[in-house]
């Protein structure tokens, strides 16, 4: 533990830094809801500062560059990056003409090409790549030029060998059918292949047979190929298509004959469950036994990667791509450094060498780079002069507890500024729907807050403006744009806002937005459905009403496609009133399964036939009964339909696995619900307010049923009983309750309750304060290590700190303020880290990490020294 801590706190030292921002001043609203978003602005600049910085308070958290971008400003414009596109920059090492790496599968290796000056073309490139891997059924490795997960070479050799078989949804078929010159389709996946064999498990027609030739064919949106199958009897029928596939990817392979005169001569297997395949040009409906065959790819040994290799992959033409990518990123200025990076990822286990690099370009004059360079992945950084930003736009909330709280708003590590800010019952708004309008048409607008609202205020930001009771209204924007909605809640605490951002297209715009997305919600309720277990995929389509919606769609797009301006607005209209789920929710738990005493009620067995007078004494005896005699293992599948709007639970699937610990010749499964189906019939029984089914358990079995709404696992009111006779009537837990609590009332003591009644283990503590007193030493020696380390870095000669200091001072003492003296100094050329220092050192003030003060008199003695030297008498308080 002690080891731990001392790294944790090493680690927290070495990364403190002084800023790379300036504040110039700022505005923060003071007053908030629970949970409501942080309001005021800010103004600042930045120098320098890491692209990955996070502006942060209150653990809620957003990107810097995200905040840039949501308050408006522009990439060029309001500032900038290094590189000029804001990705990751590199920072080079280890400069030798080859290296050389040991990999193991999926292994990622990044090196870099150094090139300078100004630069007018990429003439030519390549590298030679030599590895000990040998011959696969995946590719050996991949080579990413740039990159940009865009492969730019891999492996293409046949091995000579293909894999097994790899069929698409196809298990196993009972029924035939004739093979004629309508196609019968199967949807494979298939992984990258060196080249590719399609098939089928054909049979022959009773009486008919002998030689056929069959049409096969494989295709995708993005490529197609064909190829002709011979049959003479029962089996595999296969050829061979010149097609390599280049990345993992669904493909439709197919089957007919090629002449109609060998029609019904052959037949093929098929099954309909849960089926990916089709017969000519129908839905999914059948699976068939069509396969591909993957080819292997051969031992690398030596590759020489350039065009002619990049041609054989996938056509880049690699000088412009790679001098696409130095005019985008460096604007073809490399009079610092621009690295074009290569990363290769291992497919398989080798010893890899990579040498011969030759990149020529032209900066002037004619260069060759044959060089490669180790490099670690960087942020980018961001320059920007000050801007006003607006914390609404950050999205940061601050806390749910009433009362005061302390903000601290950070940028990474460091703090911008601290506010004492009141967090009152006020209403709180979550959400709004919709985000975007049809102009001309009126749109319901629904509003989610919490906090004892009684009435909203609407803003519309195009002048109208309306105060509701109820969360909902309804208006009409007639012009094209975007507009701030402003909605302002009340409650007896008093009143708070939020500001939304609504965009309003032209009906026919919108119809056309709105259909496009409410298909991609249904095709993805679709496509999540193929996904989950088929019977509770049945039932949800049900809910769903899903026949309806698509109909309901298909008409709509139909009338939208024969539409004129005047029929926009009712199609809009009925599009609104469509509601269609844009996700399914399944949330899945699964393990041990025994109920809480306190949700059994022992009642119901009573109205099953077992008779007792007192039945509600033995809930702890069902307990301890089901763990003595039985494992249950409980799957539990909580599905919601999430719409634009709301979050609405529709039932909960549970499977219950029960496996007997000893043989049970009777006993009840008891579901404290009436409102349940069940998967199949069981034999149960219905009373008020419970479902019961009577069991022997001679080995496992299992239940599986539906509930209805949200039922979570530890929830779930079930239980499993013998007859009462069977259970012991009641269970003594003794007074110990292991709640941390020494309860002597309850007789609680050390003896029957170690847990909750220790005593003070006085070793611990002597040794926690070892340790912090070694923590404290440690720290204070790298507190002193770091601020001298710190100081070098930023002043080569530490006079220059002295005489910026005294600079500052006497600006000061004119009467000048901050933000003219650090304009005034940025025309000398000092950088913000400098001059941040500088003043806070001035001021007495840490100037790194945080600091135990003990050194700070000499500090402030050695620093009245240094300006008197300079003429100044100088005390911090004059600078406050």
């Amino acid at each position: 533990m002690i080891k731990e801590s001392l790294t944790l706190v090493l680690i927290v030292l070495m990364i403190s830094s002084v800023s790379a921002f300036v504040l110039s001043n700022s505005s923060i609203q003071s007053e908030y809801g629970s949970g409501d978003t942080l309001k005021g602005w800010i103004n600042l600049s930045l120098e320098e500062q890491d692209s990955n910085s996070l502006l942060s308070a209150f653990n809620s958290e957003i990107s810097l560059l995200d905040f840039l971008e949501n308050n408006s400003l522009i990439l060029g414009d309001d500032y900038s990056c290094f590189p000029s596109d804001c990705e990751t920059n590199y920072v080079e090492s280890n400069r030798e003409l080859n290296k050389t790496y040991s990999l193991n599968p999926n292994d990622k290796i990044i090196f870099g090409i150094k090139i300078t000056g100004d630069i007018q073309s990429i003439d030519s490139f390549s590298m030679k790549i030599k590895s000990d891997a040998e011959k696969s059924g995946y590719p050996q490795l991949f080579v990413d030029i740039l990159d940009d997960w865009e492969i730019e070479w891999q492996p293409h050799e046949f091995s000579g060998e293909y894999g097994n078989p790899i069929y698409g949804c196809y298990e196993t078929g009972t029924d035939t059918a004739e093979i004629t010159q309508t196609e019968y389709c199967e949807k494979i996946e298939l992984t990258p292949a060196s080249k590719i064999k399609i098939g089928a498990d054909v049979k022959e027609v009773s009486g008919k047979g002998g030689n056929a030739d069959f049409l096969m064919t494989i295709y995708n949106e993005d490529e197609d190929g064909s190829c002709t199958a011979s049959a003479s009897g029962d089996g595999k029928v296969e050829c061979e298509v010149d097609m390599q596939i280049k990345e993992p990817a669904e493909f439709f392979v197919c089957i007919k004959t090629e002449d109609y005169t060998d029609n019904n001569k052959y037949a093929v297997l098929y099954e309909k469950t849960q089926p990916c395949g089709f017969s000519g040009d129908g839905d999914y409906e059948y699976d068939f036994p069509i396969f591909v065959r993957p080819g292997g790819y051969a031992a690398l040994g030596e590759v020489i990667i350039n065009q002619d290799e990049a041609d054989k992959y996938n056509g880049d033409t690699l000088v412009y791509y790679i001098g696409d990518y130095i005019d985008e990123r460096y604007n073809n200025k490399c009079s610092e450094v621009c690295m074009i990076p290569v990363k290769i990822i291992s497919g398989d286990l080798q010893t890899l060498t990579i040498s011969d690099i030759q990149l020529s370009y032209t900066s002037g004059i004619s260069k060759t780079e044959r060089y490669l360079n180790d490099l670690k992945e960087t942020p980018a950084t961001l320059d920007m002069d000050f801007q006003v930003l607006e914390l609404e736009k950050s999205g940061i909330k601050v806390p749910t507890p009433y009362g005061d709280k302390l903000l601290i708003l950070k940028l990474g590590e460091e703090e911008i500024l601290q506010k004492t800010i009141k967090i009152l019952k006020l209403g709180t708004i979550e959400s709004l729907f919709p985000l975007q309008a049809a102009a001309a048409v009126p749109v319901r607008f629904s509003v989610y807050a919490s906090g004892n609202i009684s009435e909203y205020a609407w803003n519309f930001g195009d002048g109208a403006e309306i105060t509701t009771e109820e969360n909902y209204t309804y208006h009409v924007y007639n012009e094209t744009g975007t507009y701030d909605l402003k909605i302002t809640v009340l409650n007896p605490q008093g009143s708070s806002s939020r500001i939304f951002s609504i965009k309003v297209n032209t009906p026919e715009k919108e119809v056309n937005e709105t259909l496009k997305e409410k298909r991609a919600y249904l095709e993805g309720i679709i496509s999540s459905l193929s996904r989950i277990e088929a019977w509770y995929a049945s039932q949800l389509e049900e809910q769903i009403g899903l026949e309806n919606i698509e109909s309901e769609l298909d008409n709509l797009e139909i009338a939208y496609n024969k539409a004129g301006p005047e029929d926009y607005v009712n199609i809009m209209n009925s599009l609104y009133d469509l509601k269609v789920p844009k996700e399914i929710q399944e949330i899945k738990f699964s393990g041990e399964f025994l109920p809480f005493p306190d949700n059994i009620n022992p009642s119901y067995l009573v109205d099953f036939g077992y008779r007792e007078e007192n039945p509600e004494e033995y809930a702890e005896g069902i307990v301890l009964w089901m763990a003595t005699n039985l494992n249950v293992e409980l799957e539990n599948s909580i599905f919601n339909l999430k719409y634009d709007d709301e979050t609405v639970p529709v039932f909960t699937g549970n499977k219950l696995k029960i496996t007997p610990i000893d043989s049970v010749k009777e006993a009840y499964l008891i579901i404290q619900d009436e409102d349940i189906i069940f998967k199949e019939d069981y034999g149960e029984e219905e009373v008020s307010g419970a479902t019961g089914i009577k069991m022997s358990i001679e080995k496992q079995k299992t239940i599986e049923f539906i509930s209805e709404g949200k039922v979570e696992a530890i929830d779930l009111q079930a239980y499993i009983s013998p007859k009462f006779s069977e259970l012991p009537e009641k269970i003594d837990v003794g007074p110990c309750d292991n709640d941390g609590k020494c309860e002597k009332e309850t007789e609680e003591n050390r003896e029957n309750c170690p847990n909750d009644c220790h005593g003070i283990n006085w070793l611990r503590i002597l040794v926690f304060i070892i340790f912090l007193f070694c923590v404290f030493v440690v720290y204070i020696i790298l507190q002193e290590w770091y601020k001298k380390y710190y100081q070098r870095h930023l002043f080569k000669n530490k006079n220059d700190l002295y005489n910026l200091m005294s600079f500052i001072f006497n600006a000061l003492k004119q009467g000048k303020d901050k933000r003219t003296i650090h304009k005034t100094l940025k025309q000398y050329k000092w950088k913000n880290e400098q001059i941040a220092y500088a003043y806070r050192k001035l001021l007495g003030k840490r100037t790194g990490m945080w600091e135990i003060p003990i050194f700070r008199a000499f500090e402030k003695k050695k620093v009245r020294e240094e300006l008197a030297k300079r003429g100044q008498m100088y005390s911090p308080k004059m600078v406050q």
